[in-house]
């Protein structure tokens, strides 16, 4: 067999959308998707450099990374990034559950005698990606919001304080060192007041979004006819921190209330579906129906996987649409009078 010379790129791909950084990457596979922090380490950065890939072998665009390369940026032993590497990786040829990257040996762009592994992101690593998207973006809008609510606190009081100070200018030298002292103390005070209030407001929505998000998650449980895993105020309360990050993050309520509450309902009933997804251990915990410390913990992951099955299921309803009907029996009329 002829070996498999990498095909270099016309042109570098398309960079104008930012890439992921290597630890909102290592944040999403450690704490959304479980993975232990030796192999999230090395993970996110493959991940982050597969989003530029250079060169396609077999048609696929790919990396190539060796363990004593890997093992340079990660400072861990090239036969340990090998051994946590192998864990989440799989032959282009074998299907393998959990496998984030495919690999192929092929030579070096420039040696065509030499062989080295090579990787492919799964659909399983592009989703870990998007996830990262996700919490980068909505990192950003908090920090986005947070200025804009304190510039505009600062503007009102600083324009509030100016027309106080223009009210009485009987004495201009006064006049003159009252308002610039005023301006001062104004400006580091309200820039205190603007963040207090800001937090104030956040606190008050994000206590908001979180039981309106528990009142949809108990009307799915009943519309399932599963109350027993209706979320308690108490549970609510004490997951209250990771349930709010998640809403924000996922900017759930951006959504209509119908789409959230169809994801509510595939994750309240029987979680089969999941399987293919999610670990044996997850599986074994929540057979019963899941429980709000695993929604915690895995809800990005969830929330995905949910709206990726209401996609699918969709396509097949209206692929079944499509199709002409098939006449029953029913559609025939065979009584007494139609045989006369």
């Amino acid at each position: 067999m002829e070996p498999q010379v990498p095909e270099a790129l016309d042109r570098k791909p398309d960079r104008q959308t930012s890439p992921v950084s290597e630890n909102d990457l290592f944040a999403v596979c450690a704490h959304q998707y479980g993975y232990s922090e030796p192999l999230a380490r090395v993970l996110s950065n493959v991940l982050f450099w597969s989003q530029f890939p250079g060169h396609r072998v077999r048609g696929q665009l790919g990396i190539f990374k060796t363990d004593a390369e890997l093992a340079k940026d990660v400072h861990k032993h090239p036969k340990t990034v090998g051994r946590l590497l192998r864990e989440v990786c799989a032959p282009a040829e074998i299907v393998k559950r959990g496998a984030v990257f495919s690999t192929r040996y092929a030579p070096r762009p420039w040696d065509p005698s030499g062989r080295v592994r090579w990787l492919f992101r799964t659909e399983l690593g592009n989703e870990i990606i998007d996830a990262a998207k996700t919490l980068a973006k909505a990192r950003l809008n908090r920090k986005t919001r947070k200025q804009t609510a304190a510039t505009d606190r600062r503007e009102m009081q600083r324009s509030s304080a100016s027309k106080r100070c223009e009210r009485s200018p009987q004495i201009a030298a006064t006049h003159i060192i009252q308002r610039d002292c005023s301006d001062s103390q104004t400006e580091t005070l309200s820039s205190g007041e603007a963040e207090r209030e800001t937090d104030s407001y956040e606190e008050k929505d994000s206590r908001e979004g979180i039981e309106k998000f528990a009142s949809f998650w108990n009307t799915a449980c009943e519309e399932c006819n599963r109350p027993k895993l209706a979320w308690r105020p108490s549970e609510v309360s004490k997951w209250s921190a990771g349930l709010g990050k998640f809403i924000q993050e996922m900017g759930v309520f951006r959504a209509a209330d119908e789409e959230v509450m169809a994801r509510l309902r595939l994750l309240a009933g029987d979680l089969e579906w999941l399987r293919e997804r999610m670990s044996h251990r997850f599986m074994d915990y929540n057979s019963d129906g899941l429980l709000i410390e695993s929604f915690v913990r895995y809800g990005t992951k969830l929330w995905l996987a949910a709206e990726k099955r209401l996609a699918q299921e969709r396509q097949l309803l209206k692929f079944q649409a499509s199709q002409p009907r098939v006449k029953s029996l029913k559609d025939y009329d065979i009584s007494p009078k139609a045989k006369k």
